[in-house]
């Protein structure tokens, strides 16, 4: 394995049963956000932060304005951001120098692998002052300039999510975009956009209107790349995405794992129902997935056509494809044990484990995000957990994913909202075994699918799952009141301690006369 990527390949301890992402600690990385506010950059940073956490790169999103409002509360005017207000300037470039701290701390404490500092940062001046602060402590950095020449695009931003936030709490629709549009425009009279001639020392991308075109200059690191790419695949045109597990097959109406069986009767019967379903959604150019494998193509058969990837077929069991649980404890009583204690990271022998499924389905992720037409995805149960996963954002991916229900002859509606999705589940009133196998069932129980039948009578949509902001907030680092320096009261100065533990004098004037800009 080369240096250059050891840090996003899994490794897995002698005899395949575990395995644990590793992370170079020479190539940790500080991912900076650029551009005027309504830009999408949170949007990016976020997205950013679902792909990076689902394959395992442990990363958190420092978003400056959640240290704003912690030290000086949720109501700073747009008059605070105007460039010409020095106090404002000083004070933002302070939350900036500890939010840099606590990225740090984030990084080498914490393990961290990739910190993302989330802030209009639209000076050379503030620019330099973050890349040198890094490079003299030998963190790389990346910027992603994220810059939008539509206004009705913007008028958007601002109406779906930016009068939402804190600093409006209180303020009437009308009064929010007011200022908000207000704290634009002053930002605006020292925005420096980032071009080759004049920041070509950096590493940055810069996107316009989410990826229309693009300007890449100095990205030549494995994981920048990486990041790179899956920017470039994102864009906000509507779609939507649906994911379904074939039809019940042969093999799981016996309790076996994997195999590549044909469906049973009920399984042929949901195909049917799966193209009927999707025609009564009308999609027009509707792309069909499937797997490689012969259930999965056999439930798409009444579409007109099939793209089968081998990156969507079945967590491979290796020696213990086509074995009950019960033949696999007693058969493997190491593996059966292991997959009991860590089942998203331990690899049957010669076969996969869920860490593997992720890393295979990393390219068809991409495409999924790049497809500007919707996609119908007919795949696996474990294949279906891990997109399903990264659609939902999970907290806890090692824990949660691998006993997430994804219940056979359902189908998943994913819908991108913004700073999330929207998931339907349509059951289709197809009878089918449940394969299901929680934590704490038996080898004897899991073998037993006919014992649990489950009645599925209509095809009504039975759930809505609405993965919003507030479901991002574990992405963000949560600002503590210890890690900044005391509010001042005018004229007062306080202490705050450096990293170089070296004193250093700084005054919060939070009750002093408003800032009023020249006209």
């Amino acid at each position: 394995m080369t240096d250059e990527t050891a840090d996003v390949v899994p490794t897995v301890k002698e005899g395949g049963v575990s395995g644990r992402e590793i992370v170079n600690k020479k190539r940790k990385l500080v991912v900076v956000m650029v551009g005027l506010p309504a830009r999408g950059k949170s949007y990016l940073a976020v997205k950013l932060a679902y792909y990076l956490n689902w394959i395992m790169l442990p990363t958190r999103i420092f978003n400056l304005g959640k240290y704003r409002r912690k030290l000086l509360g949720p109501n700073s005017p747009a008059q605070f951001f105007h460039p010409d207000n020095i106090k404002g300037v000083e004070q933002r470039k302070e939350l900036c120098r500890k939010a840099m701290l606590d990225v740090m701390k984030f990084l080498h404490e914490a393990e961290g692998a990739i910190a993302i500092l989330d802030a209009t940062n639209t000076t050379r001046e503030r620019r330099s002052f973050i890349h040198d602060f890094f490079e003299e402590r030998g963190i790389n950095t990346m910027f992603v300039e994220s810059v939008c020449e539509n206004d009705e695009q913007i008028r958007n931003n601002i109406l779906q999510v930016k009068v939402s936030v804190p600093d409006y709490k209180e303020s009437s629709v009308a009064d929010a975009v007011a200022d908000f549009k207000e704290r634009i425009e002053f930002y605006r009279l020292s925005y420096e956009p980032m071009n080759v001639d004049k920041d070509g020392m950096l590493n940055f991308i810069k996107l316009v209107d989410v990826g229309r075109y693009f300007v890449m200059n100095t990205i030549r690191d494995y994981l920048q790349m990486r990041i790179s790419r899956f920017l470039l695949s994102l864009h906000i045109l509507p779609r939507v995405i649906y994911i379904s597990r074939h039809g019940e097959s042969m093999c799981n109406t016996e309790g076996k794992i994997g195999g590549d069986s044909f469906l049973s009767p009920n399984g042929r019967i949901y195909a049917k129902k799966l193209h009927e379903f999707m025609e009564e959604e009308n999609i027009p150019d509707l792309r069909v997935w499937t797997s490689t494998l012969k259930r999965t193509i056999e439930t798409g058969q009444y579409f007109d056509e099939i793209e089968s990837w081998k990156a969507l077929d079945e967590l491979d069991a290796g020696l213990c494809d086509e074995l009950t649980y019960t033949e696999v404890e007693r058969d493997f009583p190491d593996v059966y044990a292991a997959r009991k204690k860590d089942k998203y990271f331990t690899r049957y022998p010669r076969g996969e484990s869920y860490a593997d499924v992720v890393q295979r389905l990393e390219p068809r992720i991409l495409d999924l995000e790049r497809s500007q037409n919707s996609v119908l995805v007919i795949c696996h149960q474990a294949v279906a957990r891990c997109l399903l996963c990264y659609f939902q954002t999970k907290s806890n991916l090692a824990e949660e994913l691998p006993y997430m229900p994804v219940d056979l002859h359902t189908v998943y509606k994913i819908t991108p909202i913004p700073y999330g999705n929207m998931i339907e589940v349509f059951p289709l009133g197809v009878n089918a075994v449940n394969t299901y196998v929680p934590r704490d069932m038996t080898s004897t129980e899991a073998s037993s699918p006919l014992l649990q039948t489950q009645e599925k009578l209509d095809s009504r949509r039975s759930k809505i799952i609405q993965m919003s902001a507030n479901d991002s907030e574990h992405l963000l680092h949560n600002v503590s009141t210890s890690t900044l320096p005391r509010i001042a009261t005018t004229g007062e100065e306080i202490n705050a301690s450096n990293d170089d533990q070296q004193s250093q004098r700084f005054t919060w004037n939070v009750d002093a006369e408003p800032f009023i800009p020249k006209k």
